[in-house]
């Protein structure tokens, strides 16, 4: 008896040519969305950074200079506030030591930053208030000027306030025109400053009332 040997095919697993274009294609796909995905990932945590760093720095020196505008004391019959308009501001703050000297400091809004110059006197106590680097604000030199804050995109600085209430609004008056500094009661800041990464744009407003007159 004799027996027919059957071929058995056999199977011959893979892709075919198609089924590889199509995976490498999908692939292909698949690998852009995720560089897309970490790219914005990447441009976003850049951008937060940024924001967060500029509005720390921001407020840092906001709450300084209210603090110190707040404390503006000379101790006779002359007033704190030496100089007072749109984009610049010097006037007479003690500092924290006991005895202590008074300082007399000065803040420029110019070429997108705004810069800070202090000078301490060499006496404390009481005035006259004798030794500082400078005696106006002319005459601060180039070199006491340091950029406190960067990327402002704000053109003014500074609004002023009389001591006295309007009686509709109940509210301090507002300086207009050439301020006069004896007449200062208050003295209100805004800040609009732009991110270099997204440009997001935030402002900052807040004011300082003055606690010493002569």
């Amino acid at each position: 008896m004799s027996h027919r040997l059957l071929d058995t095919p056999r199977r011959e697993d893979g892709f075919t040519l198609i089924e590889m274009v199509m995976a490498m294609a999908i692939l292909g796909i698949l690998l852009a969305a995720l560089a897309t995905g970490m790219s914005l990932t990447v441009t976003q945590s850049s951008q937060i950074q940024d924001e967060t760093t500029l509005e720390t720095e921001s407020r840092a020196v906001m709450d300084t200079m209210v603090r110190q505008l707040r404390q503006a004391y000379t101790g006779d019959t002359t007033f704190p506030i030496l100089t007072a308009t749109p984009t610049t501001i010097e006037f007479l703050s003690p500092d924290s030591q006991t005895p202590f000297h008074n300082r007399r400091i000065a803040y420029r809004l110019t070429g997108g930053h705004i810069d800070r110059a202090l000078t301490t006197s060499t006496n404390t106590g009481a005035p006259p208030w004798t030794g500082f680097a400078w005696s106006s604000f002319a005459g601060i030199p180039a070199a006491a000027w340091a950029t406190a804050v960067s990327q402002v995109t704000s053109t003014t600085l500074f609004t002023y306030y009389g001591t006295s209430l309007d009686p509709v609004t109940l509210r301090p008056v507002l300086l207009t025109g050439t301020v006069d500094p004896t007449q200062i009661g208050q003295v209100g800041i805004s800040v609009t400053l732009t991110t270099k990464t997204g440009g997001h744009v935030y402002t900052y407003n807040t004011s300082a009332s003055l606690r010493w007159h002569p």
